[in-house]
């Protein structure tokens, strides 16, 4: 029988070779495949370089620049932002892997951004 760990957590952690893990709890999904920063379109002064999400398997070509949908503060309010960048594999995420959130998915209405436009941002 499978349970969840003791707080309850479905967040990815970060092992210590850098490689992601899935939660521990019952209905985990798949185990994310790395981890990127957004830039969410709400005002967060304390994380001017953006948030840190988790990269589900299904958006494995995501790249910088596009737009997707995050969750975001206690209530998991849907969100857009832009990819800022991914983290390089073994790169430690800049918050505890504990409160860190998947990505929804892109948002299928919007075009990616020139990498020379992500990268003036």
């Amino acid at each position: 029988m499978t349970s969840m760990d003791s707080r309850g957590s479905r967040a990815p952690r970060v092992r210590a070779d850098g490689a992601l893990s899935a939660g521990g709890g019952l209905f985990d999904a798949a185990a994310p495949i790395g981890l990127a920063l957004v830039a969410v379109e709400r005002g967060i002064d304390h994380a001017p370089d953006g948030l840190t999400y988790s990269i589900p398997p299904e958006l494995d070509g995501l790249r910088a620049g596009e737009r997707v949908i995050v969750p975001l503060g206690r209530g998991n309010r849907p969100s857009h932002g832009w990819v800022i960048r991914r983290l390089a594999q073994g790169e430690a995420p800049p918050i505890p892997s504990a409160r860190i959130k998947p990505i929804e998915g892109r948002d299928p209405r919007s075009a990616p951004l020139p990498p020379t436009l992500v990268e003036l941002a």
